[in-house]
């Protein structure tokens, strides 16, 4: 199968998606500023509190709430990624009938895809039932937590930033990874748009999966004018 023949099984909504920050890159928030991968966010942290650039993005994020509290990460987190403008192709994503949707970002700019295409979607967290997964709105499973759920309280839980919450449990654990392995073994084809594969869980599950190596592709980062073009032609 080649990259051709995968968009063609997107179309005919026999494939998965799955995105990482790379997707989200062009995208703007409630400040105007490109969304920011987990580096990036790790950096703006790092430097707000007066650490070391090579700090990890866990640590700078207990840090951050030691010296000035969970409140105030969360309305941050808010205003880093609540997006008020979307990137181009973006509006092109959100009209395909992708089968299932995973991200590990935290932003919401697959839902305003869809909405800008008026279709439905249904955001979806690791803690939410699993039978949720017989819904008829194509769903977008946010691995690390979503940010129009992010409060005070998720923040040492769902949602995947502090050492604490990481301990709670990850995708791994939860009985979305279950879907996903089905889904890569269910579907006519995965592509994987804008992520690092820096993620062990999801790498595992790959793998694991020698028959779905064989139908996923890897495109570059959404930031990138390339995949935009790419992206609006083959789409």
């Amino acid at each position: 199968m080649d990259l051709i023949q995968a968009i063609e099984h997107a179309i005919d909504g026999n494939a998965v998606l799955f995105v990482g920050s790379g997707f989200s890159r062009s995208a703007k928030n409630l400040d105007n500023e490109h969304l920011k991968t987990g580096g990036e966010l790790a950096c703006f942290l790092g430097e707000t509190c007066g650490l070391s650039a090579s700090d990890s993005l866990s640590d700078v994020a207990d840090f951050y709430v030691a010296k000035f509290g969970s409140t105030s990460l969360v309305s941050l987190l808010r205003r880093q990624f609540q997006v008020s403008e979307l990137g181009p192709e973006h509006f092109v994503f959100g009209r395909i009938p992708w089968k299932r949707i995973y991200t590990t970002n935290y932003d919401h700019v697959v839902e305003l895809a869809y909405n800008a295409n008026k279709q439905a979607i249904v955001p979806i967290s690791l803690e939410d039932n699993i039978r949720r997964v017989g819904e008829r709105s194509t769903q977008c499973v946010h691995i690390n937590g979503f940010v129009d759920d992010v409060t005070a309280e998720t923040l040492s839980s769902t949602f995947k930033l502090t050492d604490t919450s990481y301990s709670s449990g990850t995708f791994a654990d939860s009985a979305w990874a279950g879907q996903f392995r089905h889904d890569i073994s269910a579907a006519n084809a995965v592509l994987f748009v804008g992520y690092s594969a820096a993620d062990l869980d999801i790498k595992r599950i790959l793998l694991a999966s020698p028959e779905g190596s064989r139908k996923t592709f890897l495109a570059a980062c959404g930031g990138s004018p390339t995949l935009k073009q790419e992206s609006i032609n083959l789409f």
